[in-house]
């Protein structure tokens, strides 16, 4: 509930605060006369001052552009290096600020007091903009000089290009010179900084054993991988000695003799073992029992001393034959053994390489860098001296120096303009101020909305009654001679007619006013004099009356009276004598109007000095009520 009324209460202040531009239209209409003559004076007065100007006092507007960059040549740009920047300062056109550069006492100051003129003067004449070519800001500023003597001006923009030109080379001078001064104190330092690395690398080998730690890493990797071949060969090689055993032993192989080398620390041992001398011997055995069995029989002794010969040099030559293959297995696997903690090393020795790289590389690309500085200022150095000795002025002027002979302002169709606009907007407002303190009431609802009480009726305005005021004439024989004349005139019939119709309607409001008690009387006054209370009263009762309504009229203007002049009665004796003189009676003072008999008429009577005292009175009470 409470939100309802927030939002009701909002909405009304809202509205209230609410422009409405009717009621300002309706106050411009109503100002109609001051709004066009204030409007008309105004506008005069500046069309005259802008023409007056634009004779006496022209402004003349002259201009150049000035190219703030190269726009062939950009390879230099590009190969610009670091410390040519920084020596230089060197940063992007700052359009911005190089504008106010060039509008600043630092630089106009020897051409102001040349000319005669202030810093501050001739930097207001100045106007430095930046050009733009196909919506892209370009590096071209365009210079415009205002000033009222167009032979100064053409001598100053002149003036004022040479001066941009000179100052743009001497700032370019300036500025080498200081980055040669800065590039002469930096390369010290960079030198410096280029042996310390070198001697860093130089330490780096010592201390590593090492020129190359990158290369050193491949010949580690390449030798683990020949490691690795060789524990392969050897185990393989390990395997096929234990198979040869295995069958040497069963008596199904024969084996000769074996050659082996095996390697250690600090050199290597070559071991060989012969067999070969039983093997023969056990061969020419098995021969000769061949040989013989073409010869003898199985029985024979010389067979079988043979055999058992043989029978006694095999044992032998077998266990001969195995003792030499166990003596080459245990060496092919001493060298197995040597040849495992030789890649243990290698790991250990590979595993540390990848930080000795990133040290190494690290120290490289100082040194690499530092060198590139090196060279880069160096190359700098060469450039800001070869620049120096051409003395090539920096900006360029593509469209010469001029003035134009045509005014520039002030500009006759913008002044008439502005002055009508500038008329329009002053004699508006004077309209409506002057609207605002016109203390009139100009319809019905202002009447409503500032009393707010309710109207009950309107009294229409009739032009008979326009110029009653300065004739001072008795109103009921106008009124009779407008209301009987037999000429057809339509204007007059709607306006008796629009009379007839308000007199009913304030009756009827007036009857039906208050159901509780009769309302008998009521005052007719305004807030100052001349607003025509005499006139409206007397339609009111005048109406009133023809509708059947007894009315008494009282003048209550003991100071200025007329409603005897305008009813054509006399005022001999009236309300003023009536509240000072108690031996008269009411009806003593009362007097009847031509019209009919139920309309009566007081007069304000005699003149008194003091009428407020006699409104206070009890007789004016008793009057009244």
């Amino acid at each position: 509930m409470n939100n309802k009324n927030y939002e009701s209460e909002n909405k009304e202040i809202f509205e209230k605060n609410e422009i409405d531009l009717k009621e300002l239209w309706k106050s411009i209409v109503r100002k109609k006369k001051i709004v066009i003559i204030s409007s008309t004076v105004i506008f005069f007065i500046g069309t005259f001052n802008t023409i007056k100007n634009r004779i006496y006092n022209p402004v003349f507007s002259g201009s150049f552009l000035l190219l703030i960059s190269d726009p062939i040549d950009k390879s230099s740009e590009a190969e610009e290096t670091f410390y040519s920047n920084i020596a230089t300062n060197k940063v992007s056109n700052n359009v911005p600020t190089l504008i106010t550069f060039l509008k600043s006492p630092y630089l106009i100051k020897d051409l102001a007091n040349e000319n005669n003129l202030s810093s501050d003067s001739l930097s207001n004449m100045l106007q430095i903009s930046q050009i733009k070519i196909a919506n892209e800001f370009a590096d071209v500023l365009k210079i415009n000089l205002r000033i009222n003597d167009l032979d100064k001006g053409q001598k100053l923009i002149k003036d004022l290009s040479e001066k941009y030109l000179n100052s743009a080379l001497e700032q370019k001078r300036k500025k080498l010179e200081d980055g040669i001064r800065f590039l002469d104190n930096q390369a010290p330092i960079i030198k410096k900084r280029n042996q310390e690395i070198q001697k860093n690398i130089a330490k780096f080998m010592v201390d590593n054993l090492s020129i190359n730690p990158l290369q050193d890493g491949v010949n580690i990797k390449d030798f683990e991988d020949e490691l690795n071949k060789k524990i392969i060969t050897l185990e393989q090689s390990i395997k096929k000695m234990l198979v040869i055993k295995d069958k040497v032993s069963k008596g199904l192989l024969s084996a000769t003799n074996f050659k082996e080398t095996v390697f250690f620390e600090g050199g290597g041992l070559e071991i060989s073992s012969d067999g070969n001398a039983a093997l023969v011997a056990n061969i020419a055995l098995e021969n000769e029992i061949e040989s013989a069995r073409s010869k003898y029989t199985e029985e024979s002794r010389y067979l079988k001393s043979l055999k058992e010969r043989l029978n006694e040099i095999r044992p032998r030559l077998i266990q001969s034959q195995l003792s030499s293959l166990n003596e080459a297995i245990n060496l092919k696997r001493i060298d197995l053994d040597e040849t495992k903690k030789q890649k243990s090393k290698i790991l250990n020795i590979f595993q540390k390489q990848p930080e000795l790289i990133n040290q190494y590389d690290s120290l490289k690309e100082e040194l690499e860098s530092s060198t590139q500085n090196l060279i880069a200022l160096n190359k700098a150095k060469e450039q800001f001296q070869l620049e120096i000795a051409q003395s090539t002025v920096p900006w360029k002027i593509i469209s010469s120096p001029k003035m134009n002979p045509i005014p520039f302002e002030p500009s006759i169709p913008k002044g008439i303009g502005f002055s009508g606009l500038i008329a329009l907007i002053i004699g508006t407002l004077l309209g409506l101020v002057r609207d605002r303190f016109d203390h009139v009431f100009h319809d019905p609802g202002e009447i409503k909305d500032s009393l707010n009480k309710p109207i009950l009726g309107n009294i229409p305005f009739l032009s008979f009654m326009e110029s009653i005021r300065e004739s001072q004439t008795n109103v009921l024989n106008i009124f009779k001679e407008y209301t009987e004349s037999k000429v057809i005139d339509k204007e007059k019939n709607y306006e008796r007619f629009v009379w007839q119709e308000s007199m009913r309607n304030i009756s009827t409001s007036i009857r039906f006013l208050n159901t509780d008690s009769k309302v008998k009387s009521f005052a007719v006054t305004s807030s100052s004099p001349s607003e025509g209370k005499s006139a409206a009263v007397i339609l009111l009762a005048k109406g009133l009356s023809d509708l059947g309504f007894r009315v008494l009229l009282i003048d209550a203007d003991l100071r200025k009276p007329q409603l005897h002049y305008r009813l054509g009665l006399n005022n001999i004796q009236g309300l003023s004598n009536l509240l000072t003189n108690p031996k008269l009676n009411f009806e003593d003072v009362i007097q009847t109007v031509e019209t009919g008999n139920n309309w009566f008429v007081i007069t304000a009577g005699q003149r008194v000095p003091d009428s407020t005292r006699l409104f206070n009175s009890k007789r004016m009470s008793d009057l009244t009520t």
